[in-house]
């Protein structure tokens, strides 16, 4: 990456531990020095004791931080905070980092790198604030707490440095570029072109198979315009999509996909033998379909208890399904054979319990498949209305948007109630209790909702069309 630059206004209300009624100002900057390598310089308008960080990163600032001499990092609790060793104060600190790939618990990864040169930053690993107290057991439990004093406002600035451009809050640039900061969100600096659409920014790792670089571009470009016309657009702006690439021996895959306001980062490994074929295509088309709901239903509003994760999960499968099928990327029959493996998996759930305790039995596949069959229900009762699953949602969303920005099963009963109370038992059956007969009470499930499902004789739920 090219220069990095944080140009962070950083109005604190506080002044460490001697003066914690000033305001201060910081500004942070970010270049890369040479490959795996970074150089990071943070610049206060006034003095103070120690810093720390919005962010704990686990281990990674402990093994790839180089202060300089004089200074030492601390790891208190889930936090991290910096200071002079003679305890003497500073408004300067100039430090390097390795570039650090790898996930760190509970948080975003550091820095993702692509298989073609380009690294994608993520800036909220440098996000501080200024203490105000000295005392190690305040910040047992991180620094997100009383004893911290966080900006008031903050901004960045970016200049691509010796990399061709970079890609941030949907946009495209070639020279530097300043912005807020708020709680970070990852910077694209490389080669890739993206795909910009007026719903749309995306930049893949241009090591990819050309095979998949365009079926992300091509799906992508009708999925994001058809979310955004049925589920409204973003509270967070254009979204923006970064996919890195790693090739993987043999026929496997791998993936893991964050959701950060209106941004999507995805990590996807990708074995040899997977090549393209329209089956591999319908897959990775699905995938992308699937991570890029979440930047509806659990990206700008969050899924509050985590019990309840087929809200989001099995939403965003039906969704995704739903809409290639719309869009004639995949077709009907194929969407009708994806929910009936989701609904025949999820009486195999419900044998050992209900839905709302399939974490605890290491069972979280349950809110994949038996969400999906939720949500399918939830369709068709919404189809007999004259509407579909995305109207549910955007009126689930638009409340929760309005309130705490969270939601929860009973947000999501009180509008499908609107519609069929009958549909809101039945859901109920699934998620709250475990039932002797789940083969029945999914059919039930289904056939609230108006779709056409039986059990054939080996146990499986079988549908007729989508409704």
């Amino acid at each position: 990456m090219r220069v990095l630059r944080l140009f962070a206004a950083l109005m604190l209300a506080g002044h460490a531990v001697a003066d914690p009624g000033s305001k201060y100002t910081v500004d942070i900057t970010v270049a890369p020095t040479k490959a795996e390598r970074w150089q990071v310089e943070y610049v206060l308008s006034t003095p103070v004791d120690a810093i720390v960080f919005a962010r704990g990163n686990g281990d990674y600032r402990s093994d790839t931080w180089r202060l300089p001499r004089g200074f030492e990092i601390e790891r208190l609790g889930t936090t991290d905070r910096i200071r002079r060793k003679n305890g003497k104060p500073f408004a300067r600190l100039e430090t390097t980092i390795d570039t650090y790939t790898e996930r760190v618990p509970k948080d975003y990864t550091p820095f993702i790198g692509f298989s073609d040169g380009a690294v994608a930053v993520f800036t909220g690993q440098f996000v501080v604030g200024v203490p105000e107290s000295s005392a190690d057991t305040d910040f047992l439990d991180g620094a997100n707490n009383d004893n911290t004093r966080w900006p008031e406002s903050a901004r960045i600035e970016l200049q691509p440095g010796r990399f061709d451009s970079l890609i941030f809050d949907s946009g495209v640039y070639e020279t530097a570029h300043s912005f807020p900061l708020g709680e970070g969100e990852y910077v694209y600096l490389g080669p890739a072109e993206a795909l910009d659409t007026p719903d749309l920014v995306s930049v893949m790792d241009s090591a990819a198979p050309g095979w998949l670089r365009e079926l992300l571009y091509e799906s992508m470009a009708l999925t994001f315009e058809y979310y955004a016309e049925r589920l409204g657009p973003l509270a967070g702006g254009k979204p923006f999509m970064l996919t890195s690439f790693t090739p993987l021996d043999g026929r496997r895959i791998s993936f893991t996909g964050g959701v950060i306001g209106a941004q999507i980062a995805i990590e996807l490994g990708l074995g040899e033998d997977m090549q393209d074929t329209p089956s591999e295509r319908e897959f990775m088309a699905q995938f992308f379909a699937h991570e890029s709901a979440h930047l509806w239903n659990n990206g700008q509003v969050i899924a509050a208890d985590g019990t309840e994760a087929w809200l989001h999960e099995g939403s965003a499968e039906a969704m995704a399904w739903l809409a290639l099928a719309d869009l004639g990327i995949h077709t009907d029959l194929a969407a009708v054979a994806l929910f009936e493996q989701a609904a025949s998996a999820c009486v195999e759930f419900l044998k050992n319990g209900s839905l709302r305790t399939a974490g605890r039995r290491d069972e979280f596949q349950a809110y994949y498949d038996c969400g999906a069959t939720i949500a399918l229900a939830t369709h068709g009762a919404m189809r007999q209305q004259g509407e579909t699953l995305f109207d549910l949602w955007q009126g689930l969303i638009a409340a929760s948007l309005a309130g705490d920005g969270t939601y929860g099963a009973n947000d999501y009963y009180r509008h499908a109630g609107v519609v069929s109370m009958e549909l809101v038992d039945a859901i109920r059956a699934i998620t709250e209790g475990k039932t002797d007969a789940p083969g029945k009470a999914v059919v039930r499930l289904l056939e609230s909702g108006g779709v056409v499902a039986y059990e054939d004789a080996e146990g499986s739920v079988r549908l007729d069309v989508l409704p």
